[in-house]
């Protein structure tokens, strides 16, 4: 190692070791924070009256959402490539590992755990294209955000939406055609279409590729109906197209790599985005901690399949 550059390094290794830990601590400070605006006898309440529904609808709702997302990955991967019920298994650990750990490193369970499947370029490529559609229908449903009430109602919203639309449809605008085969790829500099051959799309028909597509407005409609049915279980009446909006809106909050899981920052979005519609922040916190619980009936699983992956090698040796 080069002694100039070995003290920047050792703070960089030192940084990125530090923050899991520092993620943890966020989201205990934001949880307290909003937790002491609470009323927690009333919060208890809240879950011990909650219908059962409330909870298992949308656990369901993000068990058929893992799915989906592994049905797009599946189609943008070229043959020969992993069976369906391989990608499922990664996307199932990936979201248990993802949950649980401040890491949060879901993505790199897939790639681990496809890779023998399918070149990596490929993976990664195929892995950003999901990302990249999920990015233009979450863009238009905040444009439609900012051409609603929405912005009356939750004033606070409105920069976080522009922010994100602004961010979102750019990126998706920008990164679509990297992940397509376009007609002037050989006219690209050889360096250049070298280090995009991944993105060209090479194998994949463009049926496949299109029906990944399409399955992003059922992938982010259950995670809206997730939302909207425990609205419901805590007396919180909101038209779902409102919720669609504010939904989107908080997502750009909640994604930021703040917390584990999003804990603590979903709870304080929540709390600033159903208010108008008469929620308190003890329903909010309800809401999300609620929201969050679901998370772990995928997560459930994926701990499972990571167990039985675990226990065959040690069964067959």
């Amino acid at each position: 190692m080069n002694p100039a550059t070995a003290p920047k390094s050792l703070k960089a290794s030192a940084l990125r070791r530090a923050l899991p830990l520092l993620r943890g601590l966020g989201a205990v400070f934001l949880l307290a924070f909003i937790l002491e605006k609470a009323d927690i006898r009333a919060l208890w309440g809240l879950f011990r009256a909650a219908p059962w529904w409330a909870l298992v609808v949308p656990a369901v709702c993000l068990v058929i959402n893992t799915a989906i997302q592994a049905v797009r990955l599946h189609l943008l991967l070229p043959a020969p490539g992993p069976a369906l019920a391989e990608v499922l298994r990664a996307y199932f650990m990936a979201n248990f590992v993802g949950l649980a750990l401040p890491a949060g490193a879901g993505d790199a369970v897939k790639v681990l755990t496809l890779r023998r499947h399918s070149r990596l370029g490929v993976l990664v490529a195929a892995l950003a294209e999901t990302r990249v559609q999920d990015l233009g229908m979450w863009g238009c449903l905040l444009v439609i955000g900012l051409v609603s009430p929405l912005p009356q109602r939750v004033p606070l919203l409105v920069p976080v939406a522009w922010v994100g639309a602004v961010v979102m449809l750019g990126a998706w605008l920008f990164l679509m055609p990297l992940a397509r085969a376009t007609a002037g790829w050989s006219r690209l500099p050889p360096k250049l279409a070298t280090a995009l051959a991944p993105f060209s799309g090479e194998g994949v028909a463009v049926p496949a590729r299109r029906w990944s597509g399409v399955l992003t407005v059922p992938f982010v409609a259950l995670n809206v109906l997730s939302v909207w049915v425990i609205l419901q279980g805590y007396q919180v009446m909101m038209p779902p197209l409102d919720v669609a909006r504010v939904v989107a809106a908080a997502d750009v909050l909640i994604s930021l790599p703040i917390t584990v899981g999003g804990l603590g920052v979903r709870e304080h979005a929540y709390a600033l985005s159903f208010e108008p519609w008469g929620c308190s922040v003890t329903q909010a916190v309800a809401v999300a901690l609620t929201r969050w619980a679901a998370e772990w009936g995928r997560a459930g699983i994926g701990a499972a399949l990571l167990i039985a992956g675990r226990a065959a090698p040690a069964r067959t040796g």
